[in-house]
């Protein structure tokens, strides 16, 4: 309800501002709330799922910290506050709000759940950074951010207090774009309505080509890539660049997926994976398959020492 209090006090503000368009800009931020508004119902239904089949005796038996089910019933009602609040946003701009997707989520244990819910706020943490270079109305920029600032909290509590791993990554976060974030997150989802191509930013919807990581990945050492097409790599020219915050470190792609993983990568936290057809930065116009997201722990305590 927290969330209804802070749109029902940024309503009218907006009402007066631009009594035709009431709270939304211009259609183009409807579609990135509706976006939005698919991510958290994804989420919504992820934490749904994992706490209907995972009790306290299930979470304890796993080695789960004590106070772990608790915390994740605390961000699923995160998730479903963000879910209310989005849907009413579009609804109050005169838009139709998208409606749940059907999704896949394979976890069977609840240490696997805990992995997938690391993985999936780190994904939407940065598709709302992304975002905020897009959104024109001030209020909704203000209100991005507060999502995405709780989405990277769960992430580093999940991953610190779960995991005993980093509670961030490096110094800056990582931004994503609708396409590529919705490309990371493709795996869970099975499904959707016909109507999220109309309702949200034009191709967001339209995942690239699946990648994915053979086996472990450490820094120095060479790694593979399984994606359409990977039997080509040298011939088409093709990179694997791993984004991390600022940061992007690219080498070659050798035949069948093989490389040499940047040394650059280690102890850097959350990676986003991508293969390009170019050594430009990664762009929507350049990539050829991904992003996957792939975990570079290290340590919770000191990494510098």
């Amino acid at each position: 309800m927290r969330f209804f209090t802070l749109l029902a006090a940024l309503l009218p503000t907006l009402a007066l501002a631009t009594p035709t368009k009431r709270w939304n800009a211009g259609d183009a931020d409807t579609r990135i709330l509706n976006f939005e508004l698919a991510l958290a119902e994804l989420e919504t239904a992820f934490y749904d799922e994992g706490l209907r089949r995972f009790d306290e005796n299930a979470c304890r038996t796993a080695q789960l910290p004590e106070f772990a089910r608790g915390r994740f019933g605390e961000i699923q009602q995160h998730e479903r506050e963000h879910a209310d609040f989005l849907r009413e946003a579009v609804r109050e701009s005169g838009a139709d709000p998208l409606g749940p997707c059907r999704y896949r989520f394979r976890f069977e244990d609840p240490r696997a759940f805990a992995r997938e819910s690391l993985d999936i706020s780190t994904i939407v943490a940065a598709a709302f950074t992304g975002a905020l270079g897009h959104l024109e109305n001030r209020d909704y920029n203000v209100v991005n951010g507060l999502t995405l600032s709780v989405e990277a909290r769960q992430a580093g509590w999940v991953n610190s207090a779960i995991f005993r791993k980093n509670p961030w990554n490096t110094a800056f976060d990582t931004s994503l774009t609708f396409r590529q974030a919705w490309t990371a997150l493709d795996r869970f989802i099975e499904t959707c309505p016909p109507e999220y191509e109309e309702l949200v930013p034009s191709q967001a919807v339209r995942a690239f080509a699946r990648l994915e990581t053979i086996g472990r990945l450490v820094a120095g050492q060479r790694g593979q890539l399984r994606f359409r097409g990977v039997e080509d790599c040298e011939r088409r020219g093709l990179f694997v660049v791993f984004k991390t915050g600022l940061e992007e470190f690219r080498v070659r792609l050798e035949n069948n997926g093989f490389f040499v993983v940047p040394p650059q990568v280690a102890n850097t936290g959350a990676n986003f994976i991508f293969v390009t057809s170019n050594d430009k930065a990664v762009c929507d116009e350049n990539i050829v398959a991904g992003p996957t997201l792939y975990q570079f722990d290290f340590s919770s305590y000191d990494n510098y020492n």
